[in-house]
């Protein structure tokens, strides 16, 4: 399973500090592989995780 399936599938199912750290290794996951931007972006949502439909891993800032 990759990072961004492990999100999706945790968003709504784990508690916040679970959420936070599948946004944490989400972000992670795209820095390993070079994608800085999308890591970058990606790394906010551990602090402030989106809301209803914006909480798709890869919808924020505009990346997919």
């Amino acid at each position: 399973m990759t990072a961004e399936g492990a999100l999706t599938r945790g968003l709504g199912h784990v508690d916040g500090q679970t959420e936070a750290l599948l946004h944490i290794t989400h972000a992670r996951a795209y820095a390993a592989v070079g994608e800085r931007p999308a890591a970058a972006c990606a790394l906010p949502a551990a602090e402030d995780p989106p809301q209803g439909n914006d909480a798709e891993p890869g919808t924020t800032c505009g990346s997919r």
